[in-house]
């Protein structure tokens, strides 16, 4: 009874913690089921009071620029790569996701959670697998889904990174953009292997012959008489968990839960929590060109160390057990570690220390 009762309390408070940060999980639903049922009611749906009332904004640069002087409250438009858009896309739960929600008979933030978020800015930060280069205009569709994800810091479960994903778009496509230090330090780039696992199915990714984590874990579980699949909070088929290849699925292909919490692993053991806070269809104020997505709405910020010798340049390098340091580890620039270990014939003084790659914290 005991037992019992301590492990429904944790189960409570561990419901009540998700609450506060999520709000309470929607039902399962399949991606493209959602969109489909979206399209239908716009489609019977045109002759909404609610809809005509609101005025089409005209967001020419013409009238902007003719009627900035008189409208104070109008914002400014930017450009990113030659298109426009308003700062910073819908907060919260849009119109059409209201309507949706209030068409189910569910709650409203089992839908759509209010998250605020940042300005939209260029998801190609601190060296990310994406490419750098300028890529070309691709019109997004009109009937396309767009997902809001949000990804966790896999030690500190803070809010690291978030994006706008389209429904048509396969999940490597969010997997290259996830950046984590693990990745690029030690023996990280030359272990490709990544798995995302939601409800109850575990995608794997195979590009460069990658490892499939999913076969040791669903072992696992089914030698573990502790965890039957019975009596785990996932949706499964026919009571087992299943495996599926990542860069063969889109999201449309997903079901998925908003509010809920779902996993993304590389590297072996490094794990990030995932949680889909909205979904919805694409919007006018939505970035219309398809290569800016997954589309970064939140980068954490990171911490960098000075050099120890010049404080003024970011450290490169770390030293452990180097001799002629005060500090243990210390923390060198290029030109500092260079002429601190270098003669002027660019020969090593000493070599009875360690030195590694410095990134960030």
């Amino acid at each position: 009874t005991t037992t019992a009762s301590s492990s429904s309390s944790s189960s409570s408070s561990n419901n009540a913690q998700q609450s506060q940060l999520t709000g309470l999980p929607s039902r399962p639903i399949k991606v493209d089921t959602f969109k489909q049922v979206m399209l239908e009611l716009l489609k019977h749906d045109t002759k909404d009071p609610a809809l005509e009332s609101i005025p089409p904004p005209d967001l020419t640069m013409h009238n902007i620029e003719q009627n900035n002087n008189n409208n104070a409250n109008l914002t400014p438009v930017k450009r990113i790569k030659d298109i426009d858009y308003i700062e910073g896309p819908p907060v919260g739960n849009d119109y059409q996701t209201m309507r949706f929600a209030n068409a189910k008979g569910e709650p409203l933030n089992s839908w759509s959670v209010a998250t605020p978020s940042s300005s939209p800015r260029n998801h190609n930060v601190f060296g990310s697998r994406p490419s750098q280069e300028p890529q070309p205009f691709v019109a997004v569709q009109k009937d396309e889904v767009i997902l809001q994800i949000t990804i966790f810091h896999p030690k500190k479960q803070k809010k690291m990174q978030e994006f706008l994903v389209l429904g048509s778009q396969k999940l490597t496509e969010l997997r290259d953009h996830i950046y984590c230090l693990n990745d690029h330090i030690f023996d990280g780039p030359e272990t490709p292997s990544g798995m995302f696992f939601f409800e109850g199915v575990f995608y794997n990714d195979h590009r460069n012959k990658g490892l499939d984590y999913s076969v040791h874990i669903i072992n696992w579980i089914n030698s573990n008489n502790e965890y039957p699949a019975e009596k785990l909070d996932n949706v499964l088929v026919n009571g087992a968990y299943r495996r599926d290849v990542m860069q063969s699925t889109t999201f449309e292909d997903l079901t998925l839960r908003i509010g809920a919490y779902y996993l993304y692993m590389h590297q072996g053991n490094c794990e990030h929590y995932m949680v889909v806070t909205d979904m919805r269809l694409i919007h006018e104020t939505d970035p219309n060109n398809k290569s800016l997505y997954p589309f970064c709405l939140f980068q954490r910020k990171i911490r960098r160390r000075k050099c120890r010798m010049c404080d003024i340049f970011p450290a490169k390098w770390e030293t452990y057990g180097d001799k002629f340091t005060l500090e243990n580890p210390c923390y060198f620039c290029d030109q500092c570690f260079k002429s601190f270990h270098y003669s002027a014939e660019n020969r090593l003084l000493y070599n009875d220390f360690k030195v590694y790659p410095y990134f960030h914290e």
